[in-house]
């Protein structure tokens, strides 16, 4: 046990260190000049307001954040960084404490960013921000104030199922071990699997990990039907080349499952209007980052807008309901409407950006405001 809490600490001592990061993005020399810029100030801001200690805590418990911040590529963290310029403008926003502490902690991570992230968007259209606003007795995540106007907002994040819990921890206990080492590992794992049968297989992994080191040349692992693995060397990736052609595998694929998306997104939309007051115009924004059918389906869209608009209708005091996934490049064109929806692809960057459906209220005893629609739409 000592050693796992040394190699923890160790672990934390170097991934959970700022300086590690900035000094990272600042040699790296595949990211391009203005965006080690961007990248630099957000780490900044985002450390000088959530602080060290947090920041070692997220190396430690695996915070979201952390993975991103972790992947050394520009589009992830510009992602990280974008956390710390949104804090950084909305500070003075009310109760930016309340959503600072519930950043704090990994459990409430992930949705105060989904808020925060929301935040910005209504605070660059002009509008005034209070964060967690009481309805009564609860308590709505948004209340946005511009005009004499108020909507209030309420933001979720379709968190995993329990199937795809277990297939990341599968996949992150086949991987994560040799994070921090210099090998590589690419293939797929085919299915989720129990325990014993894990342990089986790290330790199998662990005999190859060893052996490429020693050889410093690369290693199939194959069990049919479980996994396909090629372990390699950081500096000779020339076998790992090969393998993936041959395979058609590029990067570390989990298990597939299988979740009725739809149904979970159609459940929350209901939940979360409970929050909303019934004499104000609401708004629900869906974090739907489990969606994966947008990216094998061209008209995904307008098929998801028909199966959620009878849901939406059916709260009077909506105005809107909003479903954020990532972006799909089968969207040919960054903007498109239908009759009562709207659809927009926003990119930032090379490799990122996010598909925003935003389905229109007719029934809706409150006007659709059309700046509201626009800060949505807006990046």
């Amino acid at each position: 046990m000592s050693n796992l809490v040394n190699s923890n600490d160790e672990f934390v001592k170097k991934f959970g260190n700022w300086d590690y990061y900035f000094e990272q993005v600042k040699t790296n020399p595949d990211i391009t000049e203005p965006d080690k810029a961007e990248i630099l100030k957000g780490f900044q801001a985002l450390r000088e307001i959530m602080g060290d200690a947090w920041f070692e805590e997220t190396a430690r418990s695996h915070y979201p954040i952390f993975h991103r911040l972790a992947n050394l590529v520009s589009y992830s963290q510009l992602s990280v960084a974008r956390v710390g310029l949104r804090l950084q403008a909305l500070k003075s926003a009310k109760n930016f404490n309340k959503l600072r502490r519930r950043m704090m902690s990994r459990d409430t991570y992930s949705a105060s960013e989904a808020e925060l992230e929301v935040a910005s968007y209504f605070a660059k259209a002009g509008f005034s921000i209070e964060f967690y606003p009481a309805v009564g007795s609860k308590e709505a995540d948004l209340l946005l104030i511009r005009d004499n106007m108020e909507y209030y907002v309420e933001v979720t994040v379709i968190g995993d199922s329990v199937e795809e819990r277990r297939a990341f921890e599968t996949l992150e206990g086949i991987h994560w071990p040799y994070f921090a080492e210099d090998i590589i590992m690419h293939g797929r794992v085919l299915k989720i699997l129990s325990t014993p049968h894990l342990e089986e297989l790290k330790k199998r992994i662990a005999n190859v990990v060893e052996e490429v080191k020693n050889t410093h040349e690369g290693r199939e692992v194959v069990d049919p039907g479980v996994v396909q693995l090629f372990i390699c060397p950081r500096d000779n990736t020339d076998a790992l080349k090969v393998w993936q052609k041959r395979k058609g595998i590029s990067g570390l694929e989990g298990p597939r499952i299988e979740v009725n998306e739809i149904s979970r997104i159609r459940h929350r939309l209901d939940a979360e209007n409970s929050q909303l007051p019934e004499d104000k115009p609401g708004l629900i924004i869906v974090y739907g980052r489990s969606l994966r059918e947008q990216f094998f389906e061209p008209n995904f869209y307008e098929k998801l807008a028909s199966q959620l608009e009878e849901t939406v209708y059916g709260h009077r005091n909506l105005i809107l309901g909003a479903i954020v996934t990532y972006g799909s490049d089968l969207l040919t064109h960054p903007l498109k409407e239908g009759r009562n929806y709207i659809l927009r692809h926003r990119q930032y960057g090379s490799r990122i950006g996010d598909d925003v459906l935003i389905i229109k209220n007719r029934f809706s005893k409150f006007a659709v405001d059309e700046d509201i629609i626009q800060a949505l739409l807006n990046d």
